[in-house]
């Protein structure tokens, strides 16, 4: 015999936290999630101010030779500045 509920919910709760507490956590955890939001959006801006543009200077040239797995097989990533000095 077992004193769980059918239904699997206690009557009771024991807990050693005050009313005052759980509402104090309550109003705090409100305002969290309240302000989340913002301060995420605020950080993503933050984030995009301060990250650089890439140079449109660069013109990126990809280069494979060969096969893979076969010999003189290579890969070349390299970069020519479009400005012509």
């Amino acid at each position: 015999m077992s004193n769980i509920p059918s239904d699997g919910k206690w009557i009771y709760q024991f807990n050693s936290r005050s009313a005052l507490e759980t509402v104090r956590r309550k109003i705090q955890a409100k305002k969290f999630y309240t302000a989340l939001p913002h301060k995420i959006n605020s950080a993503v801006e933050d984030f995009k101010r301060s990250t650089p543009v890439p140079d449109e200077e660069l013109d990126w040239k990809f280069e494979e030779v060969g096969e893979f797995g076969q010999d003189g097989w290579t890969i070349s990533y390299n970069y020519k500045s479009k400005i012509d000095d």
